[in-house]
């Protein structure tokens, strides 16, 4: 039976009301309007509190349905989104707009109507959505002058719609679901809360992809609920479904870096590169579209600007390296780096969309225009005196032709790793126990010592009686040897390459892009792409600097440049004339070498391309001189260091001075003596007002610790009392344990200070995963460089490989000790044997050389 409970406050006046008020019904408190009947409990539990209501209609239809209607005062059209959003987080219930009326009358500003989420209205003869019920619930809201405070205010629209205090809402509630709410079948249904989305925004922030985010967010919610995690997992507006959280990241990902693809990408693209030169108040950033659609960004950003005018080695040799695959677009990124003290240091970022030597072209001419007047130590629009690179004929025709008088040398490694790739081709015909003698030749004339021995080389290798069964080999060294200018080390000899023949260099920092930035997970777009070179590249240098000039660099820098005692005994010089060249003698090889720190080269073989040798090193150390590529020893270098990583002079005074100040020490030596005494004398007065202190404070601490511990034991017994079957072997091992074990103060002490915290494993104690769902495949042989042969570990400290895979051919000249070698037991190749299982194929040329084995993926397989 339906019981109408419509009230007219005309003929009831407030007595009245208040004596026939029951345990149904109660009065909203924050409501300021007089003529108000009073609100039922059942419209007070869906309706959000902070608003001022006046309920005029409350028809009671059954248990939990009614039909209401109320006013919100001071309520305004600003205010109708906030306010369905509440009713929502409050009662669990979705309310979609169905549509939006025309007003019928002039004291209508808006009317609009809305409906439950599980009436989805499906088309005729069409299959309804699961969460379609068909529930008839509604929600109607018009927005209408207030009467009683128009007056007040102007009569115009403009201040109608921008003062909330002279509207106000007129709301027609039809509570009438069909449905349970309060269910898991029906609450899996339900749009997660704004709360909800901000914390996912969040997690997208740090980098997470949807599904490690919410992984993370489900991780969080059960260590957070406990026991009632069972109630957040089954409704969808606290924890969201997969569907969910993929639509909110592409949609965060369009708002902030556009569409990954089409003309709305390019749109996106270039605004973001001109608000980056308006943000950095200069041009950093520039970008080119070409006639074929392919486009190029040169990206130079503040900190590479100031590395590029403060080092003097970016003015001698440059390394460069590019890699594709690292974005959904399919994006190539080209690094340009210099060698430093620091290592290897950014001094520019092309992003090209081909690797033809036309787009090479326009990216590298986009970044010379950006460097500034006195960078590469003065050369500048000239570039550096030498470029290293690997052998791509596309990358080395731009070079030659953007910067002609720079001189363009090759990778050494890339040139052996070619040759062995080509003697495992099939379409060569070169059979597997003649390919390591092959491949020795070539080998040999790179090592040439001089440009005579590189030519007897090459004509040994011709008349070779092996080399001779296959002449698509004799063509392929004629073709290496009429290049020999760029790869042979006998022709780098005056060259200041400071000892490197590889794009070792380029290759970690690629290496560091991969790994450290992008966490081996592709990019959303080139707009993304852009912004992590800009800021996240950006700031882990600029923290890698200021970890140089406060003296705490990587291990592998710490090692780099070490003598030990011996050698340094062993060496005696002299200085000559007053300049800074000097005469080194070793008086245990009886060798004599000549010292230039001023461009820091030696004439023995290891110093005479600029490598630090120990020549230099032992006398750099003696006068305390700055020397190339070694960490800083002086206050003056490591203040440079400074400013290039922050661009900022404003350093504390002494800040980056030496420890062994001797005035210093004696002024604090002195200070420390004459405060001793009053020191102590004012410790001892502290320590007798702290104790009167404590002597006041202790019953009232005590007395409110006492309380909570009371609590503690209420929680502890209603929770004993909820499953006496489940905790009653627990309880009695307590008991027991109390028994025998606390008999004195100090174990009583002891025993509830520890209470609880071994309890099972700690959920924070576990260490998140590093890598995301969606990996970057890693560039032919970088594998190996950080990987066992047994496998297990897929990375190592980014940018340097272990000392065992170290050999000279990739730039590392120091002999390999028994302890740096991998302890495996490796049987004999036997090309006659098959293997017993397939294994993967490996990347590095030392090992596949050493037994004869194809170096696996090329540049084509990625």
């Amino acid at each position: 039976m339906i019981r109408h409970m419509k009230m007219h406050l005309e003929e009831v006046d407030t007595q009245t009301l208040q004596d026939n008020l029951g345990p149904g019904s109660l009065e909203l408190e924050s409501s300021k309007i007089i003529n108000s009947q009073p609100m039922h409990v059942d419209l007070q539990s869906q309706i959000p509190t902070g608003y001022k209501y006046s309920v005029t209609e409350h028809t009671s239809l059954g248990e939990k349905t009614f039909m209401a209607k109320f006013f919100i005062h001071e309520f305004g059209v600003n205010d109708v989104v906030p306010f369905i959003m509440a009713m929502r987080d409050q009662n669990k219930i979705t309310y979609l707009a169905t549509n939006v009326r025309k007003p019928n009358s002039s004291e209508i500003i808006l009317k609009k109507r809305y409906r439950c989420h599980h009436n989805t209205r499906p088309k005729i003869n069409s299959n309804s959505s699961k969460k379609h019920f068909n529930c008839k619930a509604t929600l109607g809201i018009q927005i209408v002058k207030d009467e009683q405070l128009w007056s007040e205010f102007p009569n115009n629209s403009e201040n109608v719609s921008s003062n909330n205090l002279t509207t106000k809402a007129e709301v027609q509630l039809k509570h009438i679901h069909n449905h349970e709410i309060l269910r898991a079948e029906v609450l899996k249904h339900r749009r997660p809360t704004n709360d909800v989305e901000t914390k996912f925004l969040r997690l997208f922030e740090e980098g997470k992809t949807p599904s490690k985010a919410l992984f993370t967010f489900k991780s969080q919610l059960r260590n957070e609920k406990g026991n009632s995690y069972y109630i957040y997992a089954g409704d969808c507006g606290e924890l969201p479904d997969p569907q969910w959280v993929y639509y909110l990241y592409y949609k965060s990902f369009k708002k902030h870096f556009g569409y990954s693809h089409g003309e709305h990408m390019m749109t996106s693209l270039k605004e973001a590169v001109e608000e980056y030169n308006i943000e950095c108040n200069s041009d950093m950033a520039a970008i080119k579209v070409l006639e074929d659609q392919n486009f190029a960004i040169a990206i130079q950003t503040p900190l590479m600007k100031r590395i590029s005018c403060g080092f003097d080695e970016c003015g001698e040799i440059l390394f460069i390296d590019a890699s594709g695959n690292i974005d959904r677009f399919g994006c190539k990124v080209f690094m340009i780096y210099s060698n430093s003290c620091a290592g290897g240091l950014p001094i520019g970022t092309i992003i090209l969309t081909s690797e033809s030597t036309s787009v090479i072209t326009e990216g590298l001419e986009l970044w010379k225009k950006l460097l500034l007047p006195g960078a590469l130590a003065g050369r500048s629009k000239k570039g550096p005196k030498l470029f290293m690179s690997d052998d791509s004929a596309a990358e080395r025709s731009a070079l030659n032709k953007v910067f002609p008088e720079s001189t363009l040398s090759l990778c050494i490694f890339h040139i052996l790793q070619a040759a062995w790739r080509y003697l495992w081709d099939s379409n060569h015909g070169v059979p597997l126990l003649h390919r390591q003698a092959l491949y020795s030749l070539v080998k040999e004339m790179i090592y040439s010592k001089n440009s005579e021995e590189l030519t007897n080389k090459f004509n040994a290798a011709l008349q070779n009686n092996l080399a001779k069964k296959y002449p698509k080999f004799i063509s392929y060294l004629n073709n290496l040897y009429n290049r020999k200018e760029q790869w042979a080390l006998c022709f780098r000899k005056g060259l200041l390459t400071r000892g490197q023949n590889t794009n070792n260099i380029s290759e970690a920092g690629m290496k560091i892009i991969k790994d450290v930035i992008l966490e081996r997970t592709k990019a959303y777009s080139p707009v993304q792409l852009f912004f992590f070179i800009v800021n996240e590249l950006e700031a882990f240098y600029e923290m890698k600097l200021f970890d140089i000039a406060a003296n705490r660099p990587p291990q592998y820098l710490k090692n780099k440049f070490n003598i030990s005692k011996s050698e340094k005994d062993n060496l005696e010089y002299k200085q000559i004339d007053n300049t800074l060249i000097f005469e080194v003698k070793n008086k245990h090889k009886q060798t004599e070498y000549n010292v230039d720190l001023d461009l820091g080269i030696c004439s023995c073989p290891q110093g005479n391309t600029g490598f630090p040798c120990k020549h230099q090193i032992v006398i750099a150390l003696d006068l305390k001189m700055g020397l190339n590529l070694c960490l800083p020893t002086t206050e003056e270098i490591r203040k440079k260091i400074h400013i290039i990583a922050s661009g900022n002079s404003d350093i504390k005074n002494g800040w980056y001075g030496s420890a062994d100040n001797e005035t210093k020490c004696v002024t604090d030596n002195n200070f420390i003596e004459n405060a001793h005494t009053s020191t102590i004398t004012q410790t001892a007065e502290n320590n007798q007002i702290q104790c009167i202190a404590d002597s006041q404070d202790i019953s009232q601490s005590y007395d409110q610790v006492m309380n909570d511990f009371n609590d503690v034991i209420e929680k502890m017994k209603s929770a004993f009392d909820s499953d006496k079957e489940y905790f009653l072997p627990s309880i009695k091992s307590f008991v027991n344990s109390f028994q025998n074990n606390v008999k004195t103060h100090v174990s009583l002490s002891s025993a509830m200070q520890t209470f609880g915290k071994y309890s099972g494993l700690n959920p924070n104690s576990k260490k998140p995963k590093l890598m995301g769902n969606k990996q970057i495949v890693t560039q032919p042989t970088a594998r190996s460089r950080r990987t066992t042969q047994i496998g297990g570990r897929k990375n190592l400290a980014a940018g340097r490989n272990p000392k065992w895979k170290r050999v000279s051919e990739h730039g590392y000249t120091q002999k390999l000790k028994s302890s740096h070698l991998p302890q495996i037991k490796r049987k004999p190749f036997n090309p006659e044997q098959l293997p017993s299982k397939i294994s993967k194929t490996p990347h590095s040329l030392s090992y596949c050389v050493e037994t004869n084995k194809t170096l696996g993926a090329t540049h084509n397989t990625k």
